[in-house]
């Protein structure tokens, strides 16, 4: 099954159907931000796949629509210029490393579904926001922890418990 191709404000994104749904395969071109639409050829965009972003030299930012389901090995791996990633608030499943090597990667924002009310995320602060994107963004680097992105529950008691557990591991390790 060939990739077919979307224009973005300076690449290209390519995709495949398959099952009705679209996975982006790949990525070529200068865009510093990104939009991944929700819809392509009247199909949700439900993946982002194995390499897809992998070494972008300028992607500063990605913002990932509702719908996005997966997120597949090495997808944004060796962004060096990666700062800030925008997902949805669900369960997403993660492959392996998916932002390995992304120095700059500060942020890690979270929107809320349309019309969600009283989640935890939604009533903090600006400023507890600020410090939950810093946190989100350190998860990556933090070695085993990729359950610490698990974005429906981030902010959550039982997330900060997570967080300060493996920040004492890695505290007490040699």
């Amino acid at each position: 099954m060939a990739d077919k191709s979307i224009s973005t404000k300076e690449g290209t994104l390519y995709y495949v159907i398959k099952d009705d749904k679209i996975t982006i395969t790949n990525y070529s071109g200068s865009d510093e931000s990104i939009v991944i639409p929700a819809v392509i050829d009247g199909l949700m965009v439900r993946r982002i796949g194995k390499k897809a972003f992998m070494n972008t030299k300028r992607l500063k930012s990605i913002e990932l629509p509702e719908h996005i389901r997966k997120i597949s090995d090495w997808a944004f791996a060796y962004c060096k210029m990666l700062k800030s990633v925008t997902l949805p608030r669900r369960r997403i499943n993660l492959g392996t490393d998916i932002f390995l090597d992304d120095i700059r990667l500060s942020e890690i924002n979270i929107y809320p579904r349309d019309n969600e009310t009283g989640h935890r995320y939604s009533g903090m602060s600006e400023n507890e926001k600020g410090h939950l994107k810093l946190l989100m963004a350190a998860v990556p680097g933090m070695g085993d922890s990729k359950h610490l992105l698990d974005i429906k529950n981030a902010g959550s008691k039982d997330w900060y418990d997570m967080l300060d557990s493996r920040i004492i591991k890695i505290l007490d390790e040699p």
